[in-house]
């Protein structure tokens, strides 16, 4: 007891005699980041991150700690003065350490037998709170024991780390350190975090009777919660505004005013996470890809740890037009919740970029009755489905490889209505080819015989497709189709060479889709679809990453082929199953529909955007379209042209 008196006088002297702990030196330098705006972590305060869209809007907050470091012009001079008359009235006149404070605690002490305690400055309790984020920073839990222990050795600890402090930084750099590190209760680490909670506005528009609310609920957190507790915490706020009038910091007449002051509290508190924001589909997706950005850290624990407690502002690509014009578009051909059963999807990719600008589909986001956190436009492993088959869709592919390989849009293929027997020998390039029962046969109705690559197109004719397949190489098509990034969504594997390629039976992402044919409006380039355009830390734009050949756009095809491509698909939509996405300019496309009807697509573009639309059962078996009812409209069977056609069309014209 009595050598706590001692400590705490001999610690009053301007010369350090004790040697800090790491923990300590660890913790003054988080002191003196913080003060300079700089470092990097673990040697800085948690912050929230932003997720913004590509026009600035919040699309989600993340934390470990609700923060917002800001310098002392960005924090209200009223709630620093109402904290020193709170807290530690002599803070400018007194050094690290508070002789009045050390012989009161002292003698409280001798009197009573605890260890020292009591008399801290607003020095020695940011010091504390140094050493505990700095235990928390590295997740040292018996760190985080001891910076909070109530012993003589912390008490050393922290008193010789306060004096550090006065020797290193000014006062305002110590009182606007506290002021970010300080706990207001509701979450809310630091002034600025608090003035949003409780007021719904910055630290440095704060009025006196808030100041004076949130200064007196530091030392009680949630004893004086407004919210829980409004009169204790009006009572102590009046407390606080009577040490600032008995401080000579504010007048008789600033006193009352505020006294009379009802208050008001922000109706709620900051929500974190996607599932807050107005897009938790394209934000989860988005932040998900952020865990592999190597600009955030080497690994994936180094990734989240940034992400949760960088004080990041992340730029997505989303396009909020767009992206309101793709929800629009897809729940007024099937509505949320359509007791039909089914649902619908689309992903939005800009040519040669890969931003993705829009992502939406028919559903709510969230747990339980009628919501889910699935996300039907993207790969299982990115928070999606295992996909649905893409039909014929991928006739574009084998489209593209028989243009590269020297035929045109006029060559003329054999398509019978159905053939009893198809080989191996039927399909070159590609070695042993298992073929056995399988028979391939046209849709009622559609025509056979001799007809042009571009008519075989435009009324997706499989049969002329098998054959056209068979003669370029399933090996070929396969890999055109795996240069432009296409992949099942449940393995992001290879793709198989089977005969049936060419029709489609791979379950896909809508967004690897969108991809894929964002090639041919490209010219043939091929960009694989990103979610980030830029991230930013205090203000400074962190380098772009370093992409392997695997991620940056390639040239794939020529543009001539590519044009051609073009040209095809554009007959498509003026004369054959894709007539409903015509949206009177130039779109060029392809449908695509499964057996039974369980899945079909439209993906299509124009020269600014790619989109693949995806109507369907999200199950794969228990509701095929065919004889069904969706958005009060009944139809006999529902293939690539019926929904999803008019849902890009609705996308593209806005």
């Amino acid at each position: 007891m009595l050598g706590a008196v001692l400590v705490g006088l001999v610690l009053t002297r301007p010369v350090p005699f004790i040697a800090l702990s790491t923990q300590a030196r660890d913790a003054l330098v988080l002191a003196e980041n913080t003060a300079s705006g700089q470092g990097s972590w673990p040697l800085v305060l948690p912050q929230r991150s932003v997720l913004t869209n590509a026009r600035g809007n919040r699309l989600a907050t993340m934390w470990t700690q609700n923060r917002v470091v800001r310098p002392s012009a960005g924090i209200s001079p009223k709630l620093s003065a109402a904290l020193i008359a709170v807290e530690d009235s002599r803070f400018y006149s007194h050094g690290a350490v508070d002789p009045r404070g050390v012989v009161r605690a002292g003698w409280t002490d001798l009197l009573h037998g605890s260890a020292a305690q009591g008399g801290s400055t607003l020095t020695q309790e940011y010091a504390k709170n140094l050493m505990l984020q700095v235990a928390m920073n590295n997740g040292d839990v018996a760190a985080q024991g001891a910076a909070t222990a109530k012993d003589l050795g912390r008490k050393v600890d922290e008193l010789e780390l306060a004096q550090q402090l006065e020797a290193h930084l000014s006062k305002d750099q110590i009182l606007a350190g506290y002021l970010n590190t300080v706990y207001f209760g509701h979450g809310a680490y630091g002034a600025q975090a608090a003035a949003q909670a409780y007021f719904a506005r910055s630290a440095e528009n704060l009025s006196l009777d808030q100041a004076a609310l949130l200064a007196g609920i530091v030392q009680q957190p949630t004893a004086m919660d407004p919210y829980a507790h409004p009169q204790a915490a009006t009572t102590r706020r009046n407390e606080v505004l009577d040490l600032m009038l008995r401080n000579g910091v504010i007048t008789a007449a600033q006193a009352a005013t505020a006294r009379r002051a009802p208050i008001r509290l922000a109706t709620s508190t900051p929500d974190q996470g996607c599932a807050a924001g107005p897009e938790p589909y394209f934000c989860d997706w988005a932040w998900r890809r952020l865990a592999s950005d190597p600009r955030l850290g080497p690994t994936p624990d180094a990734r989240s740890g940034m992400l949760a407690a960088g004080g990041l502002t992340i730029t997505t690509t989303l396009e909020p037009t767009m992206q309101n014009r793709a929800r629009t578009a897809v729940t007024a051909k099937v509505p949320t919740g359509d007791p039909s059963g089914v649902r619908a999807a689309v992903a939005v990719v800009q040519p040669g970029t890969g931003h993705v600008l829009a992502m939406a589909q028919d559903t709510r986001y969230g747990f339980g009755a009628g919501r889910t956190t699935m996300n039907y436009a993207v790969d299982q492993t990115d928070g999606g489905s295992q996909g649905f088959p893409a039909g014929s869709t991928f006739k574009a592919f084998t489209l593209a490889e028989a243009l590269r390989q020297g035929m045109s849009p006029s060559t003329v293929i054999d398509a019978p209505a159905s053939r009893a027997r198809w080989s191996a020998q039927d399909f070159t390039g590609c070695g042993p080819v298992d073929v056995r029962g399988w028979r391939p046969t046209n849709a009622p109705g559609d025509p056979w015989g001799p007809m042009d690559l571009t008519t075989a197109t435009a009324l997706s004719v499989d049969t002329a497709y098998v054959a056209l397949e068979g003669r370029v190489g399933i090996c070929a098509v396969r890999r055109l189709a795996e240069q432009v990034g296409v992949h099942p969504a449940a393995t992001g594997q290879h793709l198989a060479d089977v005969p049936s390629f060419t029709l489609g039976p791979f379950p896909v992402s809508p967004l690897t889709m969108a991809s894929a044919y964002a090639t041919f409006a490209a010219d043939g380039i091929y960009a694989p679809p990103t979610a980030i355009l830029a991230i930013s830390h205090g203000g400074q734009p962190l380098p772009a990453p370093h992409h392997s050949a695997a991620t940056n756009p390639r040239q794939v095809l020529d543009p001539s082929v590519a044009h051609s491509v073009t040209e095809v698909l554009r007959q498509v939509v003026l004369h054959g199953t894709g007539t409903r996405a015509d949206p009177g300019f130039l779109v060029a496309g392809k449908t695509g529909t499964t057996d039974a009807n369980t899945a079909t697509w439209f993906d299509g573009y124009t020269h600014d955007l790619a989109a693949a639309v995806w109507v369907g059962d999200p199950t794969g078996t228990t509701h095929p379209m065919q004889n069904i009812v969706v958005n009060n409209h009944y139809y006999r069977h529902v293939d690539g042209g019926t929904l999803a056609a008019p849902i890009f069309r609705h996308l593209a014209t806005g």
